[in-house]
Order: C-alpha cells, then structure tokens, then sequence
C-alpha cells in the first residue's frame, strides 16, 4: 500500500476506522484501507466496496472487518465506494473461505476470486481520478413534495425508478446535510442497471452527471 503519490491519501483521526479486505488477487493477507467518515455507519463484513491498487487500477474488494488500529508504516487510502447496502457474503461464508485458503494452502484473494462470479466482483479497471463522473438529482425534484410524483411517473419505467431510489439512499435524503453528488459507478454498481439507463434519466431532465470532484 504504499505510493509515492499522495493524492488519494488521507491523515486519519484518532477515531478513524479501517477496513482489512479481500482483494481477487493471489496476495498473502488483506489490505487495509481506510473508511471515509461519511460511510462509516454503513461499513460491516461482507460488503462489497470500491479499492484502488497502484496508480491506475480499481478491484471490487470485500471487507473481512472493519477495526479502529490505524497500520504502521505507511499511509492508508480510503475505499473510493461501497457497492453493497447489505452483506454480499455472510459471517458463515467468510469463516468457510478462510478454512479453505487454509486447507488448500491458498491466498483469500484465489478463494474470492474462484467463488463468486466475475461479473460481482470486477476484477480490473482504469482508475482515472481526473475523470470520475458524478450524478446528482435535478434541482426541480430534490424537494421531498416533487419527489412522490417522479417515483409515480418513473413506475412505467423500473430500472430507471431504482436509480432514482438508489441515489436518494446513498445520498442521504432527505438529510439536510446530504451528499448532492454521487459517484456515477456507485450508483450503477449498485442498481445493477446499465449508463443507457441513467442517460435516458438525465435526458428527460431528471438529472445532471458530471465529471470531476463532486
């Protein structure tokens, strides 16, 4: 984990927590990696979240558990998003894969990697900060009064419906300090719906997506 670049790195507090994790890779432990404060009440074993490795490359990783004991040695990069609002896979099925890497004299990563499909855990991608595309909800229908009418109109429309709903989850509503901006991948992850989908959305004006920091 460590990097001579320091763009992505974060200096966590004394109450900061980390998530160890399973990465699909041949590796001989977990990584650890911080967890931005404003996910930390939906962090647990299980889930699926986000992780760069290197300077360019992203993994679906999966969290062994999370703790408060900040590593030594080097600086800690926080997941860059959670995919998962429950546990993708279960304490039981954590405690069986940690046999069989035992067992079969294997890293957890080949466990992982051989037991759940490659489309859940996509194994590699161009990270390019530069260019991370964002999503919010226009501005006409981020009022809690507007909102019932949209999901109404959007029911003819389903994927598109769970989008919007999947936005109003992660971003906090109706929070008054919510997150405006959401990271498009997120979002998709997620819902499991494709960019046709939210470009259809955000061409009947019911969204914004941009690139950049939100």
């Amino acid at each position: 984990m460590n990097s001579k670049s320091k763009d992505h790195l974060i200096n966590p507090s004394p109450n900061s927590w980390y998530a160890d994790v399973i990465l699909p890779l041949s590796l001989p432990g977990l990584l650890t990696y911080a967890v931005p404060e404003n996910l930390q009440d939906k962090v647990k074993p299980g889930v699926r979240v986000k992780v760069q490795v290197g300077k360019k490359k992203t993994y679906t990783a999966l969290i062994h558990h999370v703790h408060n004991k900040k590593p030594s040695g080097y600086e800690v990069r926080p997941f860059l998003g959670i995919i998962d609002r429950e546990p993708f896979v279960n304490h039981w099925q954590l405690k069986l894969w940690e046999w069989m890497a035992d067992y079969y004299m294997c890293s957890p990563g080949d466990i992982y990697r051989a037991a759940v499909p490659a489309g859940f855990k996509a194994e590699v991608s161009t990270y390019k900060p530069k260019t991370t595309c964002f999503v919010r909800l226009s501005k006409e229908w981020r009022e809690e009064k507007k909102l019932h009418p949209l999901l109404d109109k959007l029911a003819k429309a389903p994927a598109q419906q769970k989008l919007v709903m999947q936005y109003l989850e992660t971003s906090g509503f109706p929070e008054k300090r919510r997150r405006d901006w959401i990271e498009k991948s997120v979002l998709l992850d997620a819902t499991g719906t494709s960019d046709t989908v939210l470009k259809s959305l955000t061409k009947k004006g019911k969204g914004n997506i941009r690139n950049g920091s939100p």
